[in-house]
């Protein structure tokens, strides 16, 4: 594909691509890192760019199309995750529905993802959120012109599934269970609920962790939860920082590192995978393992449930296989945070 702009500088790919019939999965956000593009001349680098896609895959000229500015000729020679919009009837309409913290992922999928939205400050009542699953559901359904789907899978924190179900207090489910849609006023025949197998770990973790190798700690930095695995087990913990001269945002990288670094000294870390769909970039160099930073499989992992038992079979032993860990009272956790919280900001008892 060639874009001539010869007389419009400075102008928008994202546009430019909308009007030729392409669609961003997360709506050109820079959350979800699949707009992926080869393009000649290549782009500068930016930091959306730094924060979904491998050094490997930058240097051989991959970069997103949603946050790029056209400033002269050039031409698309690869796109590497950008479909075009092509109507067909699917022969088994699913959708995926991931809650993360801040934001819900929804998906339509026939075998594979055809389209997704990201839906940010999702509703915290059951009415309100059944109602936005629905709502975007049929809008698929028009689209694609199918009457309900076949199963809608659901992820999320013991929370939100709790207020998906209409219950008092959180559930935990140890495994994965499947309910008639109706009971839920869903436009499906079943809805599919991934195992939250406690109620600081849910599904959403597991989708995100289900490919986790051997030695291989998973930093999921937007919620703070970090799980490891050690192939007897799977160990989990969650950091939540109370004290009120910590503010979050500003400390969230430091603990981030202390957290990795205290895994690395402990236990037998190989290799960290770092997720994140926030817009900073923290530097693990320190932890002298491999890093991998990508953005959240977890929707992409969700659509492979919906089309495979067998998936879902290893989402189940993987939530059984859980184990959490308090490392937020652990000595030598607390030295290393507090030592880089007094090397960044002189704090003092």
């Amino acid at each position: 594909m060639k874009i001539f702009n010869n007389k419009k500088r400075n102008s928008s790919l994202k546009e430019e691509l909308s009007l030729a019939g392409y669609k961003f999965p997360c709506g050109g956000m820079g959350l979800c890192g699949r707009c992926r593009i080869i393009a000649s001349p290549e782009f500068e680098i930016t930091e959306f760019d730094k924060k979904h896609i491998s050094p490997e895959d930058l240097a051989r000229g991959v970069r997103l199309a949603c946050d790029k500015m056209i400033t002269g000729d050039f031409e698309i020679t690869d796109f590497l995750m950008l479909s075009g919009v092509i109507i067909t009837k699917p022969d088994r309409p699913t959708v995926a529905v991931v809650v993360f913290d801040n934001h819900v992922e929804i998906a339509f999928v026939d075998n594979d993802i055809l389209e997704s939205i990201v839906v940010k400050n999702y509703p915290e009542n059951t009415k309100e959120l059944r109602s936005l699953i629905s709502h975007y559901a049929i809008e698929y359904f028009e689209k694609y012109n199918v009457p309900k789907a076949t199963t809608i899978l659901i992820a999320g924190s013991s929370r939100a599934v709790a207020e998906f179900k209409g219950a008092c207090q959180d559930v935990i489910m140890p495994s994965g269970e499947f309910f008639e849609g109706n009971e839920f006023d869903m436009p499906a025949e079943d809805v599919y609920i991934v195992a939250t197998p406690n109620s600081l770990i849910g599904g959403t973790t597991l989708l995100e962790a289900i490919d986790l190798e051997v030695g291989e700690l998973l930093t999921l930095v937007d919620s703070l939860i970090f799980v490891y695995n050690n192939d007897t087990s799977v160990v989990c913990t969650t950091l939540v920082l109370d004290d009120p001269k910590y503010r979050l945002e500003e400390m969230r990288g430091l603990v981030v590192k202390a957290a990795c670094e205290y895994f690395v000294s402990e236990f037998m870390v190989e290799k960290l995978r770092v997720v994140s769909n926030l817009d900073t970039y923290i530097d693990l160099s320190e932890c002298n393992v491999p890093i991998k930073h990508q953005a959240s499989t977890a929707l992409k992992n969700a659509a492979l449930a919906l089309t495979s038992n067998a998936y879902k079979t290893k989402l189940n032993k993987l939530s059984k296989k859980i184990v959490m860990t308090n490392v937020a009272d652990d000595h030598k956790f607390q030295e290393i945070f507090t030592s880089k919280c007094n090397q960044n900001f002189n704090f003092s008892d």
